[in-house]
Parts: structure tokens; C-alpha cells; sequence
């Protein structure tokens, strides 16, 4: 399986950065212009950072929102709550 992480806080600092995978999707979002892009964190993380960490949080949103701006499109981030 291969791993499907967008983004991911890096070291001590924290920084999110983005994944290969992430710079696959944003380069097929801008040559297949998608109306959509849903996002299911279900399965796998597609965010590994620290989702109380709001600084983290919103890089996230923002790298999501340039897949949208990218595609013309939007994008859906799907979260499913620990039960």
C-alpha cells in the first residue's frame, strides 16, 4: 500500500511540509482541473501533524486551499471522530 500522507510536521520545529505524494496530487489537480477533491482521513492519515496545534492545523488548511485554487475546484476534508 502506498502511503497517502499530504502533509507532515517535521523535527523539533514543528513545521508542516508537504509530501511527494501531496506535490503528485497538486501537479494532477492542475492539469485535470477537478471540481472537487475529497479528502478521507478514515483509512489513513493525511495529515500527520498535531491536529490541537493550531498554527499546524491552518498550514494544513492552507496547503489544501491552494489544491483548490490550483484545480479551480474545492477540496472536502473528511474527519471521522474516535468513538
Amino acid at each position: 500500500m502506498e502511503d497517502a500522507t499530504l502533509c507532515a510536521s517535521g523535527g523539533k520545529s514543528g513545521r508542516v511540509e508537504t509530501t511527494d505524494f501531496y506535490r503528485q496530487l497538486y501537479e494532477a489537480a492542475g492539469d485535470i482541473k477537478p471540481k472537487n477533491i475529497s479528502i478521507d482521513t478514515l483509512s489513513r492519515a493525511a495529515f500527520a501533524g498535531n491536529e490541537i496545534d493550531r498554527v499546524q492545523v491552518y498550514t494544513f488548511a492552507m496547503h489544501m486551499q491552494a489544491l483548490a485554487m490550483v484545480a479551480g475546484g474545492s477540496v472536502t476534508v473528511l474527519s471521522h471522530p474516535i468513538l
